[in-house]
């Protein structure tokens, strides 16, 4: 698969030179390929090019600041215009207004708005909520309410308290009573693209202040909405992988269920490099219930301890009498996510987060890669 940074590449340098062109005859196209298209190009990644366009473009266009943004936007409503949803090279336009316009914040956060159409504002809007936390947030909870589902996703996922790729909301892992306003107008709404980021920041919360979360979703879910249950489901997710009880008793899972588990048996005991680990159990259920059935590696690490991972097995809706078989393998293929280490390891059973048996197995040194 191709790097992504290719995507930000001269056929896009040529195209938006022609777009600032034709919106200000003195913008320079020839100057501005060569700009970009430096010595250094070749090896900028993604967001450093996404950067580096953003600020050849500021070096072309005129000063002051106020009378660039104009031409910008100009130029930004009108590849809107051809390209409504957007895409992943658009992150440069964004990017501009985050790191010229602090100084404007009364021109440039509506311009946020404007831009994230064509690559989500929700890097970009963070140094301003940094800048003016009480008013940017006011700003965030009206967007919330915006007809524009671009607009009331950037409101959620702009305020992420750990936003991957983004600046820490330091403020907001330590307090994030300021979020909840925003998320609570978008717990219902029709949009799974917005959906999605409530969830994500709930779960981002959820890290520093598992409690809060867990009350207020618990809360959330005596409405029964079908989409506010989504987004619990999506929000619980780490907690639930962790296997805690009141997130999974929030989703219909007995943090006791009454259960038996016969025949939990793995082969083999000792695992060559590249090689599987496979296992089979039963389970009989004693009454209708839910079950959520995971299993957990603790992988040697390269310190001589061992380290849990947990895996999702199946989830089951369980009659009285019920009995299921199950039956898995786990790799050990080199991947390029994981170095695995020669030792003890253990392979634990997991049902509503609660342990139902433990086998050990070794994995020969011969798999060490």
């Amino acid at each position: 698969m191709e790097p992504l940074k290719y995507l930000v590449n001269k056929t896009l340098i040529d195209n938006t030179a022609k777009e600032f062109h034709a919106q200000w005859k003195a913008f320079d196209k020839k100057k501005f390929v060569k700009l970009v298209l430096d010595k250094d190009w070749e090896g900028r990644e993604l967001k450093d090019r996404s950067n580096h366009i953003a600020s050849c473009l500021r070096e072309l266009l005129p000063d002051p600041y106020p009378k660039a943004l104009e031409i910008f936007m100009e130029v930004v409503d009108k590849v809107k215009a051809k390209d409504p949803e957007g895409r992943l090279e658009y992150w440069f336009y964004p990017n501009f207004i985050q790191l010229f316009g602090l100084e404007h914040p009364k021109l440039s956060i509506p311009a946020l708005a404007r831009v994230t159409h064509l690559f989500s504002s929700e890097f970009a809007v963070r140094p301003y909520i940094t800048q003016d936390p009480k008013g940017m947030m006011k700003t965030m909870l009206k967007w919330s309410k915006d007809k524009d589902f671009h607009v009331r996703r950037l409101a959620s996922e702009g305020c992420r308290p750990r936003l991957p790729w983004g600046l820490r909301l330091t403020d907001f892992v330590a307090d994030p009573a300021p979020i909840l306003p925003i998320l609570e107008n978008l717990k219902t709404d029709p949009e799974l693209y917005v959906r999605r980021s409530v969830a994500n920041n709930l779960n981002d919360i959820g890290k520093d202040n598992q409690g809060l979360v867990l009350d207020l979703l618990a809360d959330w879910k005596k409405a029964d909405h079908v989409d506010t249950n989504w987004i619990i489901g999506h929000a619980l997710r780490s907690l639930v992988k962790a296997g805690n009880h009141q997130a999974l008793e929030i989703l219909g899972y007995p943090a006791s269920p009454k259960l038996t588990v016969t025949d939990f048996e793995l082969n083999p005991k000792t695992v060559k490099k590249g090689g599987q680990i496979h296992f089979s159990l039963n389970i009989s259920s004693q009454e209708k219930q839910r079950l959520m059935v995971d299993y957990i590696i603790h992988f040697m690490k390269n310190n001589g301890e061992t380290a849990p991972k947990v895996f999702k097995l199946k989830k089951l809706d369980h009659e009285t009498g019920d009995a299921v078989s199950i039956k898995k393998k786990h790799s050990f293929k080199q991947i390029s996510t994981r170095k695995y280490y020669p030792g003890a390891h253990a392979l634990e059973l997991q049902i509503n987060g609660k342990s139902y048996g433990r086998i050990d197995f070794v994995l020969d040194a011969d798999g060490v890669y």
